[in-house]
């Protein structure tokens, strides 16, 4: 069940995961396969990420570890492929081409591009737009505190499924891992996939 507005997030006495995995790109695809695999949902460790940076921690807790029911994003590239995230996808603006930050955790590194995201909300934080060159010095010092938002040239929104088009292909990031490009992108959340331990 996802958080509740105010609710507590995270369960003491932890199981032991199931699974550790290195990094947020193989939590993902760890994730993605028991879904698909129509498999119970998973209980997960991950070494480092911004997962784990998102929970206030550079490393999983050696002792006393909390469980935290966990969503993940499907997103569909070209209706022909499909590749999940825990913690973001990242278009970088190009000529003609908007930004994209799509967001499941707060952190992409050390900035807070989803100031109001939250990973098991059951929806994903989007911001796109088109900023001015000259702009973007300013934007990328004030989303180390989140504070890039509201800003006039950028669309924030905060939905279950979302769609874009893009006149080219673009390039995608997804979970610091570049995936390829894609002219038509869908997010879809898919709530309390699994159960992280850390």
């Amino acid at each position: 069940m996802t958080i509740e507005k105010g609710g507590v997030w995270g369960r003491p006495d932890a199981p032991k995961p199931q699974q550790i995995v290195e990094h947020d790109r193989a939590l993902a695809a760890t994730v993605h396969g028991s879904l698909v695999g129509d498999e119970d949902r998973p209980t997960l460790g991950v070494m480092r990420g911004d997962v784990l940076a998102s929970l206030g921690l550079e490393r999983p807790r050696e002792s006393e570890a909390m469980a935290y029911d966990m969503d993940i994003v499907t997103a569909e590239l070209d209706e022909t492929e499909t590749v999940p995230f825990v913690a973001h996808l990242l278009v970088p603006p190009g000529f003609r081409r908007p930004c994209v930050a799509a967001m499941n955790t707060p952190l992409w590194r050390r900035y807070r591009l989803g100031p109001r995201a939250h990973p098991n909300d059951g929806l994903v934080d989007v911001t796109s737009g088109r900023l001015p060159l000259r702009q973007f010095p300013e934007a990328l010092r004030r989303a180390r505190t989140g504070t890039h938002l509201p800003h006039p040239d950028l669309v924030s929104e905060r939905r279950q499924e979302w769609t874009v088009s893009f006149a080219r292909p673009a390039p995608l990031f997804v979970d610091g891992t570049f995936v390829g490009r894609a002219k038509h992108l869908r997010l879809t959340v898919i709530p309390d996939a699994f159960t992280l331990i850390a």
